[in-house]
């Protein structure tokens, strides 16, 4: 068993998805959790910060940011 952000938890999600990580976009409201482990994978990855905190500049930032998930549907129809 692995739990977030371990890396085994993504490559056996896209196994299962018979997917590559640039294929996916990882959705998550959690820094550590959702957006370190995503990009670990070079996962793409939507930050849902409902809380505004601030974004880092790292090689670990989310690809995208949003306050809640009508901004996934914003990033999915190119807006």
């Amino acid at each position: 068993m692995a739990y977030k952000p371990r890396k085994e938890m993504f490559e056996k999600a896209l196994s299962l998805v018979d997917l590559r990580a640039q294929e996916v976009l990882h959705v998550g409201d959690s820094r550590r959790g959702d957006v370190h482990g995503a990009k670990s994978m070079k996962i793409p990855v939507l930050w849902v910060n409902r809380r505004g905190k601030s974004v880092s500049s790292s090689d670990l930032a989310p690809d995208f940011v949003a306050t809640d998930l009508i901004g996934l549907l914003n990033i999915l129809s190119g807006r």
